[in-house]
């Protein structure tokens, strides 16, 4: 082959390498990362309060505010959460964020809920027409929202006090009078920790009824 043939083809084969388009570079992967799920999860047991045994079909409310009345009567409001317990009592339920949610079951409200993140135990307990007393629910802690464990919860005018567990839950069962109702003075529920200020609020005039009644304790 003649030299000045191959210098001409050594050049027009450099100046298309060099006109070539540039890959551009890609990452290492192109799957985007999951978007974040909205919302806080909720999952509970709706429980018999004697019998412990799961409550089917049931429906669950979980409501920022306190409700809205409809003539004597107060109801949730349009801005509640709903769910329906399956075959066994439990519930899953996806709220805005955490926070106060007053809760109700059908059309009864049974406490008030601090939600303080996805792993929130939120089992509630219904009468079926019994007259038992009881409180219980978790203590957090309100600048972590994690649970307090080791906190002595107690009711002013009964001798039982509980202590709350590692997810900080605790349950005070009063017995059952004749006319469901404990005391007549007001009357403090009390929870104490030595990581924390002393706690008290009033829950009533004597104690009826079963209640969930979340507290969060301030830190020092």
């Amino acid at each position: 082959m003649p030299m000045r043939f191959c210098v001409v083809v050594a050049i027009l084969f450099a100046a298309g390498c060099a006109t070539s388009p540039t890959e551009p570079i890609r990452p290492t992967s192109s799957v985007p990362p999951p978007e974040p799920t909205p919302g806080v999860r909720v999952t509970g047991h709706l429980l018999a309060f004697t019998t412990n045994a799961g409550v089917p079909g049931a429906t669950v409310i979980f409501d920022p505010s306190e409700g809205i009345a409809m003539g004597t009567k107060v109801v949730p409001s349009p801005a509640a959460t709903r769910a329906v317990t399956d075959g066994n009592g439990f519930y899953n339920v996806v709220l805005p964020a955490d926070g106060r949610y007053w809760t109700w079951v059908d059309d009864d409200l049974i406490g008030m809920n601090y939600v303080a993140g996805s792993g929130y135990r939120g089992d509630l307990f219904v009468g079926a027409g019994t007259t038992c007393v009881a409180r219980y629910g978790t203590i957090t802690d309100a600048a972590t929202n994690k649970p307090v464990s080791g906190a002595t919860v107690t009711i002013t005018l009964s001798p039982p006090t509980a202590t709350s567990g590692l997810d900080g839950w605790y349950r005070i069962d009063l017995g059952c009078p004749a006319d469901g109702k404990i005391g007549f003075n007001t009357t403090f529920l009390s929870v104490k920790h030595p990581s924390y200020p002393d706690f008290s609020r009033v829950v009533g005039r004597g104690v009826a009824g079963l209640m969930r009644l979340d507290v969060q304790l301030q830190p020092r």
